[in-house]
């Protein structure tokens, strides 16, 4: 916020700062889309062979629980 503290013009400063979050939006759900591809396509044999983190259970998650895991993040 170095912009703000020496007297910026708090359009450009708003102006960055919407383009900074736009981009880590774009970031962020590409990083969730992968990881819900993944997870939607990965072989059943790795979710009951410890491949799922501990405390989840031993089987691949179903399309609506994935839709509501990623919808609580937008």
């Amino acid at each position: 916020m170095a912009a703000v503290e020496s007297g910026a013009d708090c359009g450009n400063v708003v102006t960055q700062l919407t383009a900074v979050r736009g981009a880590l939006d774009k970031a962020g759900f590409e990083l969730i889309s992968t990881a819900m591809r993944d997870c939607l396509t990965a072989p059943a044999d790795v979710f009951t062979a410890g491949g799922a983190p501990s405390g989840l259970l031993a089987r691949k998650p179903t399309l609506e629980e994935i839709r509501t895991l990623f919808l609580r993040m937008t």
